[in-house]
């Protein structure tokens, strides 16, 4: 049997006790804020983050997993394991899908041998990724081929999808996470834009006046686009948003009984460019 490990960043927002549960290697990505440095998830909660952002002088930033951390993990892991297949943020929005590749070349290089690794790019946020990630993991524990896992990904990734709406544009804005011209949208008296992704980045789905009325389209859009909501998981974005994240909880439920409703909290990486008050649906198309 092969022994595999998941390697992921920590843009996926994977909740800790599925981390533990298949031993998912998470490594951080960086938040900068007033110029010092920390890592998601180590040194710096979401949740208490969130609280905090907009008090800051100026919006904090990221930066990807540093180089030093990746090289150490992908060190360690292949000495330990047969294969690694680890699964980075959308390309789109961060370098640490290239920089990961330039990494296992330096490894290669010193070591003159190949790197038992596998790089893929998720093209998504957050859970979007993070979803399938643990999947893989629980795959790989259970004893599945390293094939298994990579067909898995290929197929499944492109199902994924999510709506979601945030409090207001300027950090997706300033970071250059949102495709140009949607900002000014969100500045309108009373606007709430519904948001999505695509092509790696975030778009404009559409928009609604007040707050009701953005959850009820994503809501009625989630349902819509549901193949099979028996058999599908669904995954609400919290960014201190948990009594909105109880509506639209209670809304779907008004018209699907899927196999699972979880909450979990927005971290770091992607709450710097949502802002708090976000609230998000992730499903299977």
């Amino acid at each position: 049997m092969e022994r595999i490990k998941i390697l992921v960043d920590s843009g996926s927002d994977i909740p800790k006790d599925l981390v533990k549960k298949f031993d998912i290697a998470v490594l951080p990505i960086c938040v900068i804020i007033n110029g010092e440095v920390f890592y998601d998830g180590v040194t710096l909660d979401g949740r208490e983050y969130l609280k905090k952002i907009k008090e800051y002088e100026q919006i904090p930033t990221t930066s990807m997993v540093p180089v030093e951390i990746m090289k150490e993990a992908f060190i360690k892991y292949s000495e330990e394991f047969d294969k690694l297949i680890y699964v980075t943020i959308s390309s789109k929005s961060s370098g640490g899908y290239q920089a990961a590749h330039l990494v296992k070349a330096q490894i290669e290089e010193e070591t003159g041998k190949d790197l038992n690794l596998t790089i893929l790019d998720s093209g998504a946020f957050s859970i979007v990724y993070g979803s399938v990630v643990v999947k893989m993991a629980e795959m790989a524990k259970n004893g599945e081929s390293y094939q298994s896992l990579i067909d898995y990904f290929n197929e499944t990734m492109p199902k994924k999808t999510a709506y979601f709406m945030v409090d207001d544009l300027d950090h997706l804005q300033k970071g250059g996470r949102i495709k140009p011209g949607i900002a000014l949208i969100g500045s309108l008296l009373g606007i709430k834009p519904v948001l999505t992704l695509s092509d790696g980045l975030v778009d404009l789905y559409g928009k609604e006046r007040g707050k009701i009325k953005a959850l009820d389209t994503i809501v009625k859009n989630v349902v819509s686009q549901m193949s099979d909501p028996s058999a599908n998981e669904i995954w609400i974005a919290s960014g201190n948003a948990d009594e909105d994240c109880r509506l639209v909880k209670e809304m779907l439920l008004k018209y699907i009984t899927p196999k699972s409703i979880t909450q979990y909290d927005l971290g770091c990486v992607i709450g710097t460019h949502t802002g708090p008050g976000v609230v998000g649906v992730i499903f299977n198309k």
